[in-house]
C-alpha cells in the first residue's frame, strides 16, 4: 500500500471577508395536549359525599343521614327500601338497624305514608367506606316503580378534606300544594353541599317616640342577623331541594366547615329570607350556581318598656 502527501499549491491567506444571510427559520411542531371529551366524565355524575364519625354517633354535625318518605296509593299497596353498595351488595332496610323505619301507619293523619331515615354511621360500621345508592320500590294495583337515587360516598369524617362544605337540616310540616303533604307530622332530612355560608348582615329596627321635652326615647331595638349560602354548581336534583322544598320549611339548620369562616355555625336555626339569585345556565355545563338569602329564625330584642 502506497501512501503519498498531498500539499495545496498555494498556502491559504488568513483574511477575507464573513458573509451571513438570514436564512427562513423552522418552526417545530409542537405538542398539544389531547382531551377525550366527555361531559358525563366530569360533570353529569353527582357524588354527594356524606360523612361519619364512628367514634362517636352523638355527634350531630359530624354525622350525615339522609330519609326517604313514599306515599302509598291503596292499602293493597307495598314498598321496600334499599341501600345499593357500589360492589352490589344490599342492604334491605326493614328495621331501626341502619337508621329509624317509619313503617305504614306511623302517621295517624295520614297512615298510607312510610319512610326511612339512614344514618350512614351504621352503614358505615356494617359495610364500611364506598359509594352507594338508595333504592325505593313502590307497588300499586300491580305496577312496580323503581328509583334509584344518585350516588353517596361515605367516608370518615376529616376536618380538611370536608372543608368548604355546609351541612343544611330542614324539617318539613304541613302541606306543599303540588308538592309532597306533610301533615300529621315533623319530617327531617338533610343535605351536604360544598360551598360557603356566611356573610353576616346584622340589621336594626329601632322603635322611638318623642316626649315633651321633645327627646328621643328608644322604645324597642330589634336586630335580626342575615345571611348567604352561596352552593357550589348543583345537579337539577339537588338545585330542586333548595328551591322546591327547604326554603318552603318550616325549620332549616345550618352547620359550617370552612376554615376561613368568620363564624364557625353549628345547627344555626335560619329562615328564608324571600330571595335566590340563580346563576346563568352554561352552554357546556349542566349545572347551576345558586345563592340563597336566609335570617335568623329567632331574634334579639330590647324594650325600655314593658
Amino acid at each position: 500500500m502506497i501512501f503519498s502527501t498531498i500539499t495545496l499549491g498555494k498556502e491559504m491567506a488568513l483574511r477575507g471577508w464573513l458573509c451571513t444571510e438570514n436564512g427562513l427559520g423552522i418552526e417545530l411542531p409542537k405538542v398539544s395536549d389531547v382531551v377525550d371529551f366527555c361531559t358525563c366524565s366530569f360533570m353529569c355524575n353527582y357524588n354527594e359525599k356524606v360523612w361519619v364519625f364512628p367514634s362517636d354517633l352523638t355527634n350531630t354535625y359530624k354525622n350525615d343521614y339522609r330519609s326517604v318518605l313514599v306515599t302509598l296509593r291503596d292499602t293493597t299497596s307495598s314498598y321496600t327500601f334499599k341501600v345499593i353498595k357500589a360492589d352490589g351488595t344490599e342492604i334491605n332496610l326493614i328495621d331501626n338497624t341502619y337508621g329509624e323505619l317509619f313503617d305504614v301507619g306511623f302517621n295517624t293523619t295520614q297512615p298510607l305514608k312510610a319512610g326511612y331515615r339512614i344514618d350512614w354511621v351504621l352503614i358505615y360500621n356494617a359495610f364500611g367506606a364506598g359509594n352507594y345508592q338508595i333504592e325505593v320500590t313502590q307497588t300499586d294495583f300491580g305496577t312496580t316503580v323503581t328509583a334509584l337515587s344518585h350516588v353517596f360516598t361515605v367516608q370518615v369524617w376529616n376536618e380538611l378534606a370536608s372543608n368548604m362544605s355546609v351541612k343544611v337540616e330542614f324539617v318539613q310540616m304541613g302541606a306543599i300544594l303540588n308538592g309532597e303533604d306533610y301533615r300529621g307530622m315533623e319530617w327531617s332530612n338533610m343535605v351536604r353541599i360544598n360551598g360557603k355560608f356566611g356573610s353576616l348582615a346584622p340589621e336594626y329596627e329601632i322603635n322611638r317616640l318623642v316626649d315633651s321635652n321633645q327627646r328621643d326615647i328608644d322604645i324597642q331595638t330589634t336586630k335580626v342577623n342575615k345571611y348567604t349560602l352561596e352552593c357550589a354548581l348543583l345537579p337539577d336534583f339537588i338545585g330542586d331541594m333548595f328551591t322546591d322544598n327547604i326554603v318552603l320549611t318550616d325549620s332549616i339548620f345550618i352547620s359550617v366547615n370552612d376554615i376561613f369562616n368568620y363564624k364557625q355555625y353549628r345547627r344555626l336555626e335560619v329562615t328564608f329570607d324571600g330571595s335566590i339569585d340563580a346563576g346563568d345556565d352554561y352552554s357546556t355545563n349542566n349545572r347551576k350556581l345558586f345563592k340563597v338569602s336566609l335570617k335568623d329564625k329567632a331574634t334579639l330584642q330590647k324594650r325600655n318598656f314593658l
